[in-house]
């Protein structure tokens, strides 16, 4: 996927300001303090919002962004067979994205009947049972607990072999786990797009946030605080 000059203005307000940039790894994370402009740019290219510039290259993708937005009282069966109506369902078993979420429990139980954490799992189920070529998440691990966040890093690394992902998300350590770039935005602006590898080296993460983390190595895994 290919970004040329996009920018996006609302209300007299410029959200972005000539994105450029071209997205080839198998998970690209954006990055950005609130009001950077992470979801603008997500909704930009899935078409949601009005934008300038050009974006191509784009292969068919499947979305999932903010649970709250979600209301029904299907249940969770009929949800996952809803969601790919228009898309075909992808190469993975209803019964395997059940197990992967773990919401073998709950899939007859009722959307409106569930907590969100419990939501949030059958938003992401969704967005990979439908047959896609890019997987386009807006902060994926809100509601998620330790454990569920622990195995959706699972999910996403064994799944970026054969499907590419771009993540808008705040879970820094998240981010270092599943993503191989990193898009840093910072008021509308794209300030670095580079290795997640290079961002923890040169502590990248400090300039997009105005702030100062730790990076650690722990157990050959890197963490930010």
């Amino acid at each position: 996927m290919k970004l040329d000059n996009l920018s996006v203005t609302i209300n007299d307000k410029k959200l972005l300001d000539g994105i450029c940039a071209e997205l080839t790894s198998d998970c690209e994370c954006i990055i950005g303090a609130n009001g950077a402009g992470k979801s603008t740019l997500v909704n930009s290219i899935i078409e949601k919002t009005s934008y300038q510039g050009i974006i191509s290259d784009l292969d068919n993708y499947s979305y999932a962004g903010s649970v709250d937005e979600m209301s029904t009282d299907l249940s969770v069966n009929e949800i996952l067979e809803y969601s790919v109506t228009y898309s075909g369902k992808s190469d993975i078993s209803l019964e395997e994205i059940l197990e992967e979420f773990e919401l073998k429990y709950f899939e007859h139980q009722p959307f409106n009947h569930l907590s969100g954490g419990e939501r949030q799992r059958v938003n992401l189920a969704c967005s990979l049972y439908q047959s896609s070529k890019v997987v386009i998440w807006d902060e994926p691990t809100n509601y998620l607990d330790p454990k569920h966040i622990r195995d959706l890093v699972r999910i996403v690394n064994k799944l970026k072999k054969y499907r590419k992902f771009l993540i808008v998300s705040h879970n820094l350590n998240f981010i270092l786990a599943v993503s191989s770039k990193v898009l840093g935005l910072k008021c509308g602006q794209l300030i670095y797009h580079e290795f997640s590898e290079d961002c923890f080296e040169r502590k990248l993460f400090d300039e997009v946030f105005d702030m100062p983390f730790r990076y650690l190595i722990e157990e050959e895994q890197r963490m930010v605080f």
